[in-house]
């Protein structure tokens, strides 16, 4: 087969083709790839925000059963977590508009 031209067309070309076919239907794929996209987007968000809630409290439950409270380590640790929960929070708030902007167009 070395030598020979194959006479399928390249994906490249095959796709092209389907654009200029049915250009509608292109910008309805590309418009559910993007809603796909912020959804999973939004999922991620929601699940590092739950993760980085439970990190925290794991590890305040440590130090409440080794009996390691001083008061001030426990207080810096949880504002930490909270002020990254809070930015989490925004940026999955600010995912979360855009897509329902995008699902309502």
């Amino acid at each position: 087969m070395q030598g020979r031209m194959s006479t399928r067309p390249s994906a490249s070309v095959r796709k092209w083709s389907q654009c200029v076919a049915c250009p509608r239907e292109e910008g309805v794929e590309s418009e559910r790839e993007l809603i796909l996209e912020d959804a999973r987007s939004i999922r991620e968000g929601l699940w590092r925000m739950a993760q980085l809630a439970q990190d925290a409290a794991e590890s305040l439950d440590v130090r409440i059963e080794d009996e390691d409270l001083d008061g001030q380590a426990e207080v810096v640790k949880v504002r930490e977590a909270l002020e990254r929960l809070q930015a989490l929070s925004l940026e999955v708030s600010e995912e979360l508009d855009a897509y329902q902007q995008r699902y309502a167009t």
